[in-house]
């Protein structure tokens, strides 16, 4: 069975630069690099919610941060699909492999943070970024088949950090969890 092997590029709440997540994910060979948030509006205006994922450049991006984005906006909740965009944000310009950056929805609105406070919820999201149903198959993330057993995505005060336990090793992921 093929599975996901995840190097997190921090394991508790600390600042870490922008340089040293790259530097750690470009020695890590991992065949993909997920920086994965949670949004917030600036005013901290209630209405606003949603997911988006962003890419840097080329197909290979852009498909890793449309597939994820697919797979978030699917999950029940009603969180709206904010899309897929470009941006230069240092950690997806500087990696040298396909690489998204992940807002999985606003701290700040009143949809999102309800949602992102629900532990269900949070797995859910765990396992979409990993194209992985809980309990079962779904597209291949980036080209294998994924076959994560458990995974938990916890909430410590306004961050979101995302764990792996219990996996074979097929794909490297490197998922970067603070701010870009």
């Amino acid at each position: 069975k093929k599975g996901v092997k995840t190097i997190l590029t921090r394991s508790h709440e600390r600042t870490l630069e922008l340089q040293p997540r790259v530097t750690k994910a470009n020695n890590s060979k991992s065949n993909a690099f997920v920086s994965i948030h949670a949004n917030a509006s600036r005013g901290y205006r209630r209405d606003v919610s949603g997911i988006e994922t962003y890419f840097f450049t080329g197909s290979r991006g852009r498909n890793l941060a449309t597939k994820i984005q697919n797979q978030l906006i699917a999950l029940p909740g009603g969180s709206p699909d904010r899309g897929v965009r470009q941006s230069r944000f240092f950690v997806i310009r500087k990696t040298n492999m396909p690489a998204a950056l992940v807002e999985v929805g606003f701290v700040t609105g009143r949809l999102d943070h309800k949602l992102l406070t629900q532990s269900n919820h949070r797995t859910q999201i765990a396992y979409a970024i990993c194209m992985q149903k809980e309990g079962g198959s779904s597209p291949p993330f980036p080209s294998s088949t994924c076959g994560l057993r458990r995974s938990v995505l916890t909430r410590t005060g306004e961050s979101l950090s995302l764990h792996h336990a219990e996996h074979e090793d097929d794909i490297t992921l490197t998922m970067c969890t603070s701010t870009p």
